[in-house]
């Protein structure tokens, strides 16, 4: 063998090496270590997957109108304005008990991006949000359901405010109209 061949075998073998130690780092389970910046949290109904970043913004390009989404000490929080944990970066997924996704979506340097889609348990679409490349909400789409066996009247929340459906005859009435 010529040394440049050795030489070549060697590097090959270290990087097949950092990749089994990449491998068992994912199956980790007292760190909660995905792959590198990669977490998980468990809860009783879901488990979160998502990214940090190692990047910090400086306080000049931080936004008051903008929601920073950021991690420390094994919570997912949101402020406006500001952070003081490791900002979510990169694909986020949420997934049921039962494996079925839950929600996914993407942020970057804090902020949600792109299309942010949510499913309920049987994996029917519920919510669609696109947000822009600055964070802010564009667009949300609701999942319409059967309201025609409804007798009372709901509440569905969005952002602030409340709209209220009503039902009449078991017919929608919307601003005292059927």
């Amino acid at each position: 063998m010529t040394p440049f061949y050795l030489q070549f075998m060697i590097r090959i073998l270290l990087f097949i090496a950092s990749l089994i130690g990449l491998g068992s780092c994912a199956t980790g389970p007292q760190l909660g270590m995905m792959a590198k910046n990669e977490l998980q949290i468990n809860h009783a109904d879901s488990t979160v997957n998502f990214f940090i970043s190692n990047q910090k913004l400086a306080p000049r390009k931080l936004r008051e109108d903008v929601t920073y989404t950021w991690y420390d000490k094994g919570r997912i929080l949101e402020t406006e304005y500001g952070y003081s944990g490791k900002l979510l970066d990169g694909l986020f997924t949420v997934h049921y008990k039962n494996g079925q996704l839950k929600c996914l979506g993407r942020f970057k340097l804090g902020r949600k991006v792109g299309q942010w889609k949510f499913w309920d348990t049987e994996g029917e679409i519920t919510e669609v949000h696109s947000y822009s490349r600055g964070g802010k909400l564009k667009r949300t789409r609701l999942k319409v359901f059967d309201v025609s066996s409804v007798s009372e009247s709901n509440t569905i929340g969005a952002d602030e405010k409340k709209n209220e459906l009503e039902m009449k005859d078991n017919k929608p009435v919307t601003n005292g109209k059927k």
